[in-house]
């Protein structure tokens, strides 16, 4: 029987659908990330339902026996009812909330995001379908976002409804012709076939990725930098999985022929003069710089708007001319708005001259200009910061590739390859989103040690960016 998160799985790819019911095991674990999403999304539903007071929560987790208590409250005169279960021979479905009008059930999803996306319509749409095959009249389906424009003091509602009924109405044939054949597929015994493509990578990514993608080459065609699914999909459908394969004459741009010139010949590619170049723009001393932020889909402190990006971490090491250098840091640790100290402590080791480097810098100069908006005191120095902001990333984006690069530039990557003995791995915390995962851990952490812990990992994950920078500013002063 379909589940909505099992026909969206099969609309989507039918092998990760038959891998979700057949190998569960297979799939990637959950990141922490990826849990913090999933707490968010149960927190946004829970709020979403304070809206209907009068509203009946179906509790059962067993689906018949959710089937027969949804069944009892209406028939104990239920108008609204949270987590509704419906079944027919074919699909099962749970509403988040349905509200009984007077031509007929409001069908309500509700999503943390700020904005209805496409990718909800097939959502709401499989709900529509199931409740109306299971006898219910739907007269209205809609999505529940939040409101963007919210903040914890403004008379704006935490909340919006989008009435989608005609796009899932549109939809519901659709899904009614599909559903016969998912379901078919769930029984077979064997391992469908999917050739990978750009459903693999798309957002929040397939569970089962790293199964699918265990046999490619390591310099597949999938590694070429910037190369779109549009032009890689053709390639692999003829069988041109290693890039060693492709064609001469096969169009690709300067970046992406560098790369594949990088791989065929084992060398790095690098333009000299390019990063001589960028480097003399660089004037002492240089503040290696990088930011962490979090983001809420319910603003947790004042003057914050839903999933508005808020720093609460940095790290810099100062490099002078003659060659020393020094580390400063920020971590906020308490559950209270980081900002105030975040900026004090900022301004406070960056200076008035000198260079700022960050790697995709364009990240620290969006969030640092944010901070000028919201502090029109403080606006001129943050606009110095910005406009001494200089781009590290750049010079592996335009004048140097290596083959172990695997077509990307992130520093990740960019750091074990070039500078022996420094590597993320090992790391309490390894990327940005576990760090903003990790803090807020940490700021609602009731336990002393597990907190300094937390605290720790996440100073030496910060750290490590900045140095990195550091070492890998030296490695580019040899290579010239």
């Amino acid at each position: 029987m379909l589940t909505k998160s099992k026909f969206l799985a099969g609309d989507v790819c039918p092998k990760r659908l038959w891998l979700s019911e057949n190998r569960p095991e297979l799939a990637a674990p959950a990141s922490e990330a990826e849990k913090r999403r999933a707490e968010q999304g149960r927190t946004v539903t829970e709020l979403a339902r304070e809206y209907f007071p009068s509203g009946v929560l179906i509790s059962a987790v067993d689906s018949s026996a959710a089937i027969a208590e949804t069944k009892e409250a209406i028939a104990n005169g239920a108008t609204v009812l949270f987590e509704a279960a419906f079944s027919t021979s074919d699909v099962l479905a749970r509403a988040d909330i349905i509200e009984k009008t007077p031509a007929g059930w409001h069908l309500i999803e509700v999503k943390s995001s700020g904005s209805v996306k496409k990718e909800h319509l097939p959502d709401v749409a499989f709900q529509l379908y199931a409740a109306e095959e299971a006898g219910f009249r739907v007269s209205c389906a809609s999505v529940m976002v939040v409101n963007k424009e919210f903040t914890r003091h403004s008379a704006v509602e935490l909340f919006r409804l989008e009435d989608k009924t005609e796009e899932a109405q549109s939809l519901r044939r659709d899904i009614q012709q599909k559903v016969p054949a998912l379901n078919m597929l769930l029984k077979e015994q064997n391992e469908p076939f999917v050739q990978i493509g750009s459903y693999c990578t798309a957002d929040p990514g397939c569970e089962f990725k790293d199964y699918c993608w265990r046999n490619l080459p390591k310099d597949s065609v999938c590694t070429i930098p910037g190369l779109l699914w549009k032009k890689k999909e053709p390639l692999i459908e003829r069988g041109i999985i290693d890039l060693r394969d492709i064609p001469a004459d096969f169009s690709l741009n300067d970046r992406q022929r560098a790369y594949v010139k990088a791989v065929l010949s084992g060398k790095p590619q690098v333009d000299k003069k390019g990063i001589k170049e960028h480097l003399l723009a660089l004037t002492y001393p240089i503040y290696f710089f990088d930011i962490e932020t979090d983001a809420c889909a319910i603003p947790r402190y004042d003057d914050i708007h839903p999933h508005q990006k808020f720093p609460f971490q940095f790290s810099c090491h100062i490099l002078q001319e003659d060659g020393t250098i020094k580390h400063r840091e920020f971590l906020h640790t308490e559950d209270s708005d980081p900002r105030p100290a975040f900026i004090d402590a900022l301004l406070s080791t960056i200076g008035d001259t000198g260079s700022v480097v960050a790697y995709h810098a364009s990240f620290e100069g969006s969030e640092l200009t944010k901070l000028a908006s919201a502090s029109p005191e403080y606006a001129p120095r943050f606009q110095s910061i910005v406009g001494r902001l200089w781009d590290e990333e750049a010079i592996f984006l335009k004048h140097y590739t290596h083959p172990d690069f695997g077509g990307r530039t992130s520093i990740k990557v960019v750091l074990p390859v070039l500078v022996s003995g420094l590597s993320y791995k090992g790391l309490g915390i390894q990327d940005g989103d576990t760090a903003s995962a990790a803090w807020n851990r940490m700021v609602t952490c009731r336990n002393p040690a597990k907190k300094e812990r937390l605290a720790a990992d996440l100073k030496e994950y910060c750290k490590l960016d900045t140095l990195a920078m550091v070492e890998i500013y030296r490695h580019l002063k040899q290579v010239i």
